[in-house]
């Protein structure tokens, strides 16, 4: 089995990529699913949260996503403390996934924070969907209706586009429309298909 990271920034395009991946019949093991799953009532990850930030528990004891977020995203060290408790929980989760992919020959592991986690190491190629910072604010505000200065907030809470470039073995840019981005994904998938 080959194991490929997809990773992007915020708003990169990369939850776009990983739903064309299954359209195009791939394995994708979803961090962010994963991190929804165990974070729900009763998982470990809810328990933890519950502990660390029970102000963002609502009237039917589900966590307030949006409350946690304005919480983490304006204070870095509360976002450390989050990602401290929940990651071990996650990972966890993530290897028995890939475990249970082993008979497929490639596998995504679509990952937000590859490389804040150390899930690149368990890759065998890593792919970055990348943006100009622009058009990221610009489809950062509109499609979580937020404003500039709290889309900025959240970029710069995460790591920086060139050390991601930096960390990645592809990177596929996209600035231009869907047609231009499902182009790109399928010379890539070529050339892996291929071997290469």
């Amino acid at each position: 089995m080959k194991l490929i990271g997809l990773t992007g920034t915020i708003a990169s395009g990369k939850t776009t990529v990983s739903k064309y991946l299954i359209q195009k019949g791939y394995k994708i093991i979803d961090a962010d699913k994963i991190s929804h799953k165990v974070t729900n009532i009763g998982n470990r990850g809810y328990k933890a949260i519950l502990e660390l930030f029970p102000q963002v528990i609502d009237a039917e004891n589900n966590i307030d996503r949006k409350k946690l977020s304005g919480i983490v995203f304006s204070d870095k060290n509360q976002l450390q403390l989050l990602n401290e408790t929940l990651h071990p929980i996650i990972l966890d989760e993530i290897d028995n996934k890939i475990k249970e992919s082993q008979s497929y020959h490639i596998v995504f592991l679509d990952a937000p924070l590859l490389f804040e986690t150390g899930l690149d190491k368990k890759c065998d190629l890593v792919l970055l969907i990348a943006v100009d910072e622009q058009i990221q604010i610009q489809r950062l505000t509109k499609r979580d209706g937020i404003d500039i200065f709290t889309a900025r907030k959240i970029i710069a809470s995460q790591m920086g586009i060139e050390k991601r470039i930096e960390k990645s073995d592809v990177v596929i840019y996209n600035n231009e429309d869907l047609v231009q981005l499902k182009l790109k994904i399928d010379e890539f998938l070529l050339r892996i298909d291929k071997g290469n």
